[in-house]
């Protein structure tokens, strides 16, 4: 079988940017700040941002320097990665200092740490919504506004409030705003 005629064909494929070296060494400038820590374990791993702050410490081998997936989209997401020797200092950090913690990624008031990426596909709420009457808005779905990190919640009530705020039509307004 010749699988090379099925290669980028994937209806689902996201197109990404590798992080430029330049990039990777100013992460490391803030290496002492423990979320650009996880934003080095994610590129030295190349797990997915939800699998790492799923990761239970139960999974986490730091002697041998490996972490099991245990959860993942797909069958073939269940894997062991090897924990690279230069990072292996920040899962020490993240699995020592909060001892009743169940996962290796937390707040800092201890809690599991949860990931919203920000666009209106997660939850599905760009079908749900839509679906319970509402006109959505979300990046990447009619909200014409900047994705970054952090993002603020200003920049996104000011991206849309001129749609209705004018408007001679009665209107409901619901943010689910970065912060929660």
């Amino acid at each position: 079988v010749n699988i090379t005629k099925y290669k980028d064909r994937n209806p689902n494929k996201t197109e990404r940017e590798r992080f430029h070296p330049q990039e990777i060494a100013l992460l490391w400038e803030h290496k002492n700040d423990r979320y650009y820590q996880t934003i080095l374990m994610l590129i030295y791993s190349g797990v997915r941002v939800s699998e790492l702050l799923d990761l239970k410490k139960e999974n986490v081998h730091l002697e041998e320097r490996y972490f099991d997936v245990v959860d993942s989209k797909t069958a073939n997401g269940i894997r062991k990665v090897p924990i690279a020797a230069k990072v292996l200092p920040f899962y020490e950090g993240w699995y020592n200092d909060c001892s009743s913690c169940e996962y290796l990624i937390h707040t800092m008031d201890s809690e599991h740490f949860t990931y919203h990426n920000y666009y209106g596909t997660f939850y599905d709420r760009n079908h749900t919504h839509p679906n319970m009457g509402y006109t959505f808005r979300a990046v990447g779905s009619g909200l014409d506004m900047p994705l970054s990190w952090p993002s603020s919640d200003k920049d996104m009530i000011d991206a849309s409030v001129s749609e209705y705020l004018d408007s001679s039509t009665p209107f409901c307004a619901y943010y689910m705003t970065f912060s929660g």
